[in-house]
């Protein structure tokens, strides 16, 4: 403040309180935080140094954060990697932990995957300190110190990280979409001889815009061949995959290798045109 008043504030407060207590985190000269106001909660909020706040979760998240049991135990965390500052927000009740780019203003869900509940759980790794050149992070449930390195393809549990890309629902006035052709463009060839010597990539689908889910259901989807080591040319297709009102698209990775992906590309038609 400015004397006589050393409490006496020179510009507009924040109007975002904080829903819960070790949400905050600084990185960059700026702070994010889980937010509560006099008007609701549950959105995830970016200060600055020069006293602003602007909102960076989405209405999706949001909605998700509000059927979480509880928000108010949430833990914020950052780190730096490869150019890139991230933003961890974990859910202890919740179970869930989602992630946020600040440079390119995306969110990705984070966890480790339980194959015998066949569910995320939250992310292990949860407090993090840059030391002796590396990248620490502390587990909040057993106390081990991991190191974090992205040129590591295994997650804490020793087993391949498991991807999941979605797409959005593909609908044209819902009229029936036959589909002759999903190709995923990727960098291929890059299986390890004698751990991953063919990585495969999983295609699942819903056509009720992603209420149920199945693999294999229609003839010719379920797992291709991402290319073994030296195998740059090889590409991952399927054909024949059906039609659909609302269909949604699923492509789901878990081999131990580095996973680059591109883009997809979709053949698609409603029946009147040629494909």
């Amino acid at each position: 403040g400015n004397a006589p008043s050393p409490f006496g504030l020179n510009q507009f407060p924040i109007p975002h309180g904080i829903a819960a207590a070790y949400s905050a985190a600084g990185i960059g000269g700026s702070v994010l935080w889980l937010s509560r106001s006099a008007n609701g909660q549950a959105s995830v909020v970016l200060g600055t140094s020069g006293g602003q706040a602007r909102r960076v979760s989405t209405h999706a998240m949001e909605t998700v954060f509000r059927g979480y049991a509880s928000i108010s135990d949430a833990v914020g965390e950052t780190f730096e990697l490869d150019g890139h500052n991230f933003y961890l927000l974990t859910f202890p009740t919740a179970d869930r932990s989602w992630l946020y780019d600040l440079g390119e203003d995306v969110w990705t869900e984070v966890g480790t995957w339980d194959s015998a509940e066949g569910d995320y759980d939250h992310w292990a790794p949860l407090f993090h300190a840059f030391a002796f050149n590396v990248h620490l992070m502390g587990d909040r449930t057993n106390g081990t110190l991991w190191r974090m390195n992205p040129t590591v393809m295994t997650d804490t549990n020793g087993s391949g990280v498991r991807r999941v890309r979605r797409a959005p629902a593909i609908v044209n006035e819902h009229r029936r979409i036959f589909y002759p052709r999903f190709e995923l463009m990727l960098e291929s060839g890059l299986g390890v001889t004698g751990v991953t010597d063919n990585p495969q990539v999983t295609l699942n689908f819903s056509n009720d815009g992603g209420k149920t889910w199945a693999s294999g259901g229609l003839q010719n989807a379920g797992d291709r061949a991402a290319g073994a080591q030296g195998e740059y040319y090889r590409r991952v297709i399927w054909n024949r995959l059906g039609s659909g009102r609302q269909r949604v698209f699923e492509i789901v990775m878990s081999d131990a290798i580095p996973w680059y992906i591109v883009d997809a590309y979709i053949r698609a038609h409603d029946g009147t045109e040629s494909p």
